[in-house]
Protein backbone atom coordinates (compact mmCIF):
# COMPACT_ATOMS: atom_id res chain seq x y z
CA UNK A 1 0.00 0.00 0.00
CA UNK A 2 1.54 3.28 -0.79
CA UNK A 3 0.34 7.17 0.30
CA UNK A 4 1.45 10.27 -0.53
CA UNK A 5 0.96 13.62 1.02
CA UNK A 6 2.00 17.06 0.96
CA UNK A 7 3.94 18.86 3.92
CA UNK A 8 4.83 22.50 4.30
CA UNK A 9 8.67 22.95 4.57
CA UNK A 10 9.41 23.64 7.99
CA UNK A 11 13.14 24.16 9.22
CA UNK A 12 14.98 21.68 11.54
CA UNK A 13 14.04 22.16 15.46
CA UNK A 14 17.00 20.18 16.56
CA UNK A 15 15.12 17.63 17.98
CA UNK A 16 16.27 13.65 18.00
CA UNK A 17 17.68 11.93 15.61
CA UNK A 18 15.23 8.92 15.70
CA UNK A 19 12.64 9.61 13.52
CA UNK A 20 10.37 10.93 15.79
CA UNK A 21 9.18 14.69 15.62
CA UNK A 22 11.15 16.18 13.24
CA UNK A 23 10.59 18.77 10.93
CA UNK A 24 9.46 18.63 8.09
CA UNK A 25 12.21 18.92 4.80
CA UNK A 26 14.65 17.46 8.18
CA UNK A 27 15.33 14.50 5.62
CA UNK A 28 18.10 13.28 3.02
CA UNK A 29 16.29 12.63 -0.25
CA UNK A 30 15.75 8.82 -0.79
CA UNK A 31 14.46 5.67 -0.22
CA UNK A 32 14.94 3.84 3.05
CA UNK A 33 13.85 0.40 4.32
CA UNK A 34 13.71 -1.42 7.99
CA UNK A 35 11.42 -4.07 9.47
CA UNK A 36 10.02 -4.81 12.56
CA UNK A 37 8.42 -7.69 14.53
CA UNK A 38 4.84 -7.48 13.99
CA UNK A 39 1.97 -9.90 15.60
CA UNK A 40 2.44 -12.66 13.06
CA UNK A 41 5.81 -12.00 11.99
CA UNK A 42 8.53 -9.03 10.58
CA UNK A 43 6.47 -6.37 8.37
CA UNK A 44 8.36 -3.96 6.14
CA UNK A 45 8.18 -0.38 5.61
CA UNK A 46 9.38 1.70 3.14
CA UNK A 47 9.68 5.28 3.43
CA UNK A 48 10.37 7.91 0.70
CA UNK A 49 11.78 11.40 1.15
CA UNK A 50 11.34 13.62 -1.86
CA UNK A 51 14.37 16.32 -3.34
CA UNK A 52 12.40 18.85 -0.67
CA UNK A 53 13.21 17.05 2.63
CA UNK A 54 9.88 15.96 3.44
CA UNK A 55 8.46 12.66 3.41
CA UNK A 56 6.83 11.64 0.07
CA UNK A 57 5.63 8.39 0.72
CA UNK A 58 5.14 5.44 3.31
CA UNK A 59 5.23 1.77 1.74
CA UNK A 60 4.42 -1.01 4.21
CA UNK A 61 4.23 -4.52 3.51
CA UNK A 62 2.67 -6.54 6.16
CA UNK A 63 1.79 -9.59 3.99
CA UNK A 64 2.47 -12.12 7.25
CA UNK A 65 -0.39 -9.86 9.07
CA UNK A 66 -3.58 -10.62 9.46
CA UNK A 67 -5.47 -8.57 6.56
CA UNK A 68 -8.42 -6.53 8.07
CA UNK A 69 -6.13 -5.31 11.15
CA UNK A 70 -3.35 -5.07 8.87
CA UNK A 71 -5.30 -2.68 6.93
CA UNK A 72 -6.67 -0.47 9.40
CA UNK A 73 -3.13 0.20 10.79
CA UNK A 74 -2.48 1.04 7.67
CA UNK A 75 -5.02 2.97 6.88
CA UNK A 76 -4.88 5.52 9.95
CA UNK A 77 -1.08 5.52 10.32
CA UNK A 78 0.14 6.17 6.80
CA UNK A 79 -2.15 9.20 6.52
CA UNK A 80 -1.68 10.95 9.85
CA UNK A 81 2.52 10.21 9.48
CA UNK A 82 2.67 11.83 6.01
CA UNK A 83 0.49 14.74 7.55
CA UNK A 84 2.68 14.83 10.37
CA UNK A 85 5.59 14.47 8.77
CA UNK A 86 7.01 12.05 11.79
CA UNK A 87 6.67 8.91 12.94
CA UNK A 88 5.43 10.45 16.22
CA UNK A 89 1.77 10.59 15.73
CA UNK A 90 -1.44 9.84 18.15
CA UNK A 91 -3.71 7.46 16.63
CA UNK A 92 -5.69 4.46 17.43
CA UNK A 93 -5.95 1.28 15.40
CA UNK A 94 -7.59 -2.10 16.00
CA UNK A 95 -4.10 -3.94 15.91
CA UNK A 96 -1.52 -2.20 18.80
CA UNK A 97 0.98 -4.62 17.74
CA UNK A 98 1.36 -4.12 14.03
CA UNK A 99 0.71 -0.55 14.68
CA UNK A 100 3.84 -0.72 17.00
CA UNK A 101 5.92 -2.48 14.35
CA UNK A 102 5.29 0.43 11.65
CA UNK A 103 5.83 3.12 13.63
CA UNK A 104 9.23 1.68 15.12
CA UNK A 105 9.92 0.40 11.56
CA UNK A 106 8.84 4.47 10.13
CA UNK A 107 11.25 5.66 13.03
CA UNK A 108 13.88 3.20 12.10
CA UNK A 109 13.94 4.95 8.29
CA UNK A 110 13.79 8.44 9.11
CA UNK A 111 16.42 7.71 11.39
CA UNK A 112 18.58 6.71 8.49
CA UNK A 113 17.40 9.24 6.30
CA UNK A 114 18.08 12.17 9.28
CA UNK A 115 21.80 11.54 9.45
Amino acid sequence: RSCLGEADNGAADGSSQDGAGEAAGAYKAGTYTASAKGFAGDLSVTVTVGDDGTIAAIDVDAAGETPAYADDAIGVLVPAMLEAQSAEVDVVSSSTFTKDAIIEAVQSCLGQAAN
